[in-house]
């Protein structure tokens, strides 16, 4: 998924009720996605 895909899906979870989700990501062990998921996904879907 892209940032824009994540965050998308949290704002249909959210509209749903749904107030928690948990997503899997692969290579945890790269620093790269990590500071994508903190910088473009988390300031985007914290007011949800």
């Amino acid at each position: 998924m892209t940032p824009s895909d994540v965050v998308r899906t949290c704002r249909e979870l959210a509209e749903l009720g749904i107030q928690h989700a948990i997503f899997n990501m692969s290579n945890v062990d790269e620093i790269t996605p990590l500071e994508i998921l903190g910088r473009e996904v988390i300031p985007e879907v914290e007011g949800f």
